[in-house]
């Protein structure tokens, strides 16, 4: 199962909805996937909570959803500790989109970013996951052998 993530906004005053995690999620359920979203600009947890929840449902994928710079403080954070409790760390949004190559080597503990409308690229990284046809997943970018 994997758990979408929107972490909090620092100084955003009014929470905002992801639609796009939104349509993502609605787009595995259709296609057999099971997957939640959890919008950290409503729930008050802290990182410690945060991540005993993603223990506690036993989520194999986590997925944050990045849309402003000051959203990487908490995905380092905690990032590196899901990673380091055997997670997959995938981020998507606009900063991973369009500054790929800064995410990818300033948070090494990501296993896979996807780049631009992921609806049909979460849907296949759902299914092939766990074999080798993972690496054909449309907007699928990584790093392998040092280099992106």
């Amino acid at each position: 199962m994997i758990l979408f993530v929107s972490p909090k906004i620092d100084g955003m005053k009014t929470p905002q909805e992801r639609l796009g995690i939104g349509y993502i999620s609605s787009y595995l359920e259709e296609n057999g996937y099971l997957s939640s979203i959890i919008n950290l600009s409503y729930e008050s947890m802290n990182d410690d909570e945060f991540i005993s929840h993603v223990i506690y449902n036993r989520y194999k994928v986590v997925g944050f959803s990045i849309k402003q710079i000051s959203q990487l403080e908490f995905l380092k954070r905690v990032g590196s500790k899901l990673k380091q409790l055997g997670i997959i760390i995938i981020v998507g949004g606009y900063i991973p989109t369009l500054s790929y190559k800064f995410v990818l080597r300033n948070y090494p503990f990501i296993d896979y970013l996807i780049r631009g409308e992921a609806e049909e690229s979460m849907a296949y990284f759902a299914k092939h996951f766990n074999d080798s046809d993972l690496k054909l997943c449309p907007g699928l970018t990584y790093v392998e052998d040092g280099k992106i």
